[in-house]
């Protein structure tokens, strides 16, 4: 990956466009999978499957061969390819067509948390699980972009 350098050569340039973070998020016992973009002042979730969490748990409580085949027909796995989306205004479009998509504004945003044992974001009055975790990828960006605009944040350093 080749790094931009501003004019004064001394501190890097951001990336064009917007990178896209796998993420799985639950609201409930709804779970959507997609990717998360973050842009100045919000969050943009682009949903690229939904389903349901109930199959997970069950699953999960019987364990062994027969959990893991009902968590596979119940859940539909992690979010698809990286989809070709590098403006703001391309993701704002995607997201109009993909249901279950959705935009975090940085002030609704009461709390992300990513510890041990809390993997949450406290948005708009709901509690957004993350029940696969962020990638480290994921918590390196979004760390500073909390501190930026702050947005109180636990595990990120």
């Amino acid at each position: 990956m080749t790094t931009l350098m501003t004019p004064d050569q001394t501190h890097p340039a951001p990336p064009p466009g917007l990178i896209p973070f796998p993420l799985t998020m639950q609201l409930k016992m709804k779970r959507y999978y997609g990717h998360l973009f973050l842009a100045a002042g919000r969050m943009y979730f682009v949903c690229d499957k939904q389903g349901g969490a109930w199959a997970a748990a069950i699953g999960q409580g019987l364990g062994g061969a027969i959990g893991g085949a009902i968590v596979a027909l119940g859940t539909p796995g992690a979010a698809g390819d990286v989809p070709p989306i590098v403006d703001e205004l391309t993701v704002q479009q995607v997201m109009a067509q993909r249901p279950g998509s959705f935009v975090l504004e940085a002030s609704q945003i009461s709390m992300i948390k990513h510890t041990v044992f809390w993997r949450l974001i406290k948005w708009n009055g709901n509690t957004i699980g993350l029940p696969q975790g962020m990638s480290k990828a994921l918590k390196l960006a979004i760390g500073p972009w909390a501190k930026y605009h702050g947005v109180p944040n636990k595990g990120f350093g």
